[in-house]
């Protein structure tokens, strides 16, 4: 199955005392095969336009970007995950520690949320983050 959709996101990780938040939204591609799913989209900004496709099934959420910065993050429950991250100023390692990944399935669509501690370094600290995917079926 294959079908277009509406998406909403909301990223929030903690620094220092308070949470910062990113939001996004737009339309992409939604496909199931077998237990598998994935969300495709784009986005452009500042004239740069970036590959998203976030793909997950039974606990693991794999994330992969193409574009400004290249990278494929793997959020898989209850485990520690070390992925590089490339950016046009060199590649480092960010680890990702998730302590909750839930998906639920409505008629109107997909509610995908995460829990997890990030660092960009290994030797750094981790710090909270946690991720909201909201995808929507686009009436026809």
């Amino acid at each position: 199955m294959r079908e277009k959709v509406r998406f909403s996101l909301e990223g929030r990780h903690f620094r220092d005392t308070h949470w910062e938040v990113s939001e996004s939204s737009g339309e992409g591609i939604y496909s199931e095969r077998g237990a598998a799913c994935s969300l495709h989209y784009r986005e452009t900004a500042d004239g740069i336009t970036t590959s998203t496709c976030l793909r997950w099934e039974g606990a693991t959420l794999e994330v992969t970007r193409s574009g400004a910065v290249s990278s494929t993050l793997v959020y898989e429950l209850g485990k520690r995950r070390v992925s590089p991250y490339t950016t046009p100023f060199g590649t480092f390692d960010i680890v990702t520690d998730t302590s909750f990944l839930q998906i639920n399935r409505t008629p109107e669509g997909i509610l995908l949320e995460l829990s997890y501690k990030i660092a960009y370094h290994e030797e750094e600290t981790p710090r909270d983050a946690t991720l909201k995917v909201k995808i929507e079926r686009i009436p026809t």
